[in-house]
């Protein structure tokens, strides 16, 4: 997908729970303090 947008693929081992980041496909994301910016050991 990110070849066929000629963006730029940033690959990551973070894991998040589905339903943490929702995005609007006008470049605005939703995220849920508890899951994305709390520290999980």
């Amino acid at each position: 997908m990110a070849k066929a947008n000629s963006v730029t693929l940033i690959q990551s081992t973070l894991t998040l729970e589905g339903g943490a980041i929702e995005f609007d496909g006008e470049a605005t994301a939703i995220l849920t303090d508890s899951a994305c910016l709390a520290h999980q050991p």
